[in-house]
């Protein structure tokens, strides 16, 4: 497939020419195909005809686009993003910054982690996340070099992935880069394992991945940290897998993950804590299904990887197939006083 996605991009490009001869531009306003082959191809007059078994045809747009929040439509202009991007983050001003795994934007290198500004392009703010080692294979299932959270608080950008090196200097998992330059900052606590989510609350970076020790403290998956001076907080949960979100309701504390346990408690991918403990509380959405090994060598592997709360309501992403009793895959909306599913069903379906 992706054989033919190159195929069909040479075509396509040359196609959408904006000039026959000299200097050429490619029209940003040419549409693409991806999910298949294209097996057939042919123009007439002003019409171009392709065919093959393709899923969709529309708009190139690169690897992440602002949307209307009304309509839905792509915000333009928007830069072009060539890879893909994992994490956003706003910069307060319309602005925001991407991280994820990607190496330009707009034709101009940058490599996992850019800022666009709030007219849509990009800025010359660069603090580029590399490889210090042997660099990138053509297919790594576990890249060093991506940038999978973001966290903007004042004047500091907070960077979590899978790396080593930011901004040109030694940083593993986790740094913080000013926000204004893209100078780093001598913050460092470097956790031992991959950071896959970041948020500011009050004046606490909270930490999740998948690590064991992190500040030079003993913190499995998930941490509290000073956001001034990287030190670890008290607070410890200690979840038994990955922490990839959190949602925070005044001094409530909401994580989701890849766990079965966390502060102390059995808790399936989501769960409440204590914001000053971190033990677990007695809100459980019991969501399924269970974690469990399978004869045929594979594993059930439900998680929750997004988590955003509205008024009373915490809405929950990731893959699993019922909350509270009432089948809801993938996406479930959850009171936040008695963890029980609302009428909410988005209808889509993961598959067990």
């Amino acid at each position: 497939m992706l054989g033919s996605a190159r195929l069909l991009s040479s075509i396509l490009a040359a196609l959408c020419i904006a000039s026959p001869l000299g200097a050429q531009t490619v029209r940003p306003d040419c549409w693409g195909a991806i999910g298949g082959q294209v097996t057939s191809i042919a123009r007439v007059g002003d019409a171009l005809y392709i065919a093959g078994p393709f899923a969709y045809i529309g708009p190139s747009t690169g690897g992440g686009v602002a949307l209307d929040p009304e309509s839905g439509a792509p915000q333009r202009p928007y830069p072009r993003v060539a890879g893909t991007v994992l994490a956003v983050v706003p910069d307060g001003a319309r602005g925001w910054f991407i991280g994820g795994d990607f190496t330009g934007v707009e034709g101009e290198p940058r490599r996992h982690l850019a800022y666009v500004k709030a007219d849509g392009t990009l800025s010359p703010w660069r603090a580029d996340v590399t490889d210090p080692r042997t660099g990138r294979r053509a297919w790594d299932p576990n890249p060093i070099g991506v940038v999978s959270a973001l966290a903007h608080h004042g004047n500091t950008l907070y960077v979590g992935g899978k790396f080593e090196e930011i901004a040109g200097a030694s940083r593993r998992y986790l740094a913080a880069i000013d926000a204004r330059t893209g100078a780093l900052l001598p913050w460092a606590p470097q956790p031992d394992g991959p950071v896959m989510s970041l948020a500011v609350h009050g004046d606490r970076l909270y930490v999740g991945g998948r690590f064991q020790t992190i500040g030079g403290a003993p913190r499995r998956n998930v941490a509290a940290l000073d956001a001034l001076t990287g030190e670890p907080a008290p607070w410890r949960p200690d979840a038994s897998g990955a922490v990839l979100a959190f949602g925070f309701h005044g001094q409530r504390v909401f994580v989701g993950g890849e766990f079965d346990d966390v502060g102390g408690r059995a808790r399936n991918s989501i769960a409440e804590l204590d914001a000053a403990s971190g033990a677990a509380t007695e809100w459980d959405a019991q969501l399924k299904p269970l974690r469990r090994y399978l004869a045929h060598g594979d594993w059930i592997w439900p998680f929750v990887s997004s988590l955003v709360i509205r008024g009373g309501t915490l809405y929950a992403g990731g893959d699993f197939d019922s909350v509270g009793g009432a089948r809801r895959y993938d996406v479930a909306a959850v009171e936040l006083d008695t963890a029980r599913p609302t009428r909410f069903d988005a209808r889509m379906y993961g598959g067990y």
